[in-house]
């Protein structure tokens, strides 16, 4: 299966991904090439809070905060392009794709905190008329600082890498393509749980 995947990728390169082949590459443009578009929208939006200085507002600073990290998630998102040249095991290739990964998971977390505290603020303010203002520095903290307060856990044995068609916490050994079961847990305890349950909570609200 490996030979094949790098028969059909067009080199020398054998992977254990189903998703190490050529259709990568359309995956690949359409996600970094949406992100470029998602970029431009939050550069545009930023733009416009601080030219009608909408900043001065704590609502329009909450809109603000979400344009930051949706626009640090987009950049990330275009960086998935490095793979489709250093599809490979060289040096830079692991290096390049574990910076990638490790940023990936943190533009995660900054929109699933940024989701939170949105949803919390607007239950807050419509449902219980209360004025949360005075936490907008627990905010950006929770947005923007927290999530590197634990996401650099799978530097720890290499486990950031190449992850499905992404490059993220990887769950397989590429010299055998066994499990890696250290990255296999990361994936659940630093996302999949918390997902889950941030998704249960804020779909009732």
């Amino acid at each position: 299966m490996a030979e094949k995947v790098g028969e059909l990728n067009g080199s020398s390169y054998s992977g254990c991904s189903v998703f190490d082949t050529y259709p990568y590459v359309i995956v690949a443009v359409v996600s970094s090439g949406s992100a470029m578009v998602s970029a431009l929208c939050c550069i545009f939006v930023i733009c416009l809070i601080f030219l009608l200085k909408k900043h001065y507002f704590f609502i329009q600073r909450i809109i603000l905060y979400h344009c930051l990290a949706a626009l640090f998630r987009s950049l990330v998102l275009i960086t998935h392009f490095q793979r489709l040249k250093y599809n490979d095991e060289s040096e830079t290739s692991t290096i390049l794709c574990s910076i990638s990964g490790f940023l990936d998971q943190v533009s995660r977390w900054y929109l699933l905190v940024d989701y939170s505290v949105i949803t919390f603020t607007l239950l807050m303010t419509a449902v219980f008329h209360k004025n949360v203002a005075r936490l907008e520095r627990l905010y950006v903290v929770l947005i923007f600082i927290f999530p590197f307060t634990f996401n650099w856990i799978p530097f720890i044995n290499n486990s950031y890498g190449r992850s499905g068609v992404f490059c993220w916490i990887r769950n397989t050994n590429f010299d055998d393509c066994s499990q890696h079961k250290f990255g296999y847990i990361l994936q659940i305890v630093l996302w999949d749980v918390h997902f889950s349950i941030t998704l249960l909570l804020l779909v009732p609200t």
